[in-house]
């Protein structure tokens, strides 16, 4: 069985205060690179020398809308529908804390329970586990240098940044 990423790049502008926060086109598909997921939250290798541990799921006050939408199932009656489930096995799968609510205190989603190893980078904490990466690659005899749609990730979040004018985040998870 593989394993692969959820991986999403989202940004929000400093000077709006309390705004939204948007991502870039949806999921970024950057390929399985199992010595990748290992520099960036220890997953599917042996711990590489330097590497970074998961930071768990990003405060939702701090999630966009489509992170959202893949990070939970939606909870229904009948569960049926995609990405849906029903309160009985939302409470089955999860904890409590893993429920999030309406305003009157009802379940209204659950976190996917075939997700794990949840974390969210900076720009400068991205960039720092493409270093290790390089420097692992070299110890494990990977070739080809930092692949390059993780390299265009990059590019990406020092573009979003624009001179420090948005905040921006690397947020990912996996699954098997």
């Amino acid at each position: 069985m593989g394993c692969d990423i959820h991986c999403y790049v989202q940004y929000k502008n400093k000077n709006e205060g309390d705004g939204w926060w948007s991502d870039f086109g949806g999921r970024i598909p950057p390929g399985r690179n199992y010595a990748m997921f290992g520099v960036l939250a220890g997953v599917r290798v042996h711990f590489p020398p330097k590497h970074f541990d998961p930071k768990g799921v990003l405060p939702i006050e701090k999630q966009s809308w489509t992170v959202r939408d893949d990070l939970y199932l939606v909870i229904t009656e009948d569960g049926k529908g995609h990405h849906e489930a029903t309160l009985e096995d939302a409470k089955r799968w999860s904890r409590e804390s893993q429920l999030i609510k309406n305003e009157e205190g009802k379940p209204i989603r659950v976190l996917h329970p075939d997700w794990h190893s949840h974390s969210w980078m900076t720009t400068e904490e991205y960039e720092k586990a493409l270093k290790w990466y390089k420097e692992y690659a070299k110890i494990d005899g990977i070739t080809g240098g930092i692949p390059f749609e993780y390299k265009v990730i990059l590019r990406l979040m020092k573009i979003l940044e624009k001179n420090g004018k948005n905040d921006v985040l690397l947020v990912f998870w996996f699954d098997n």
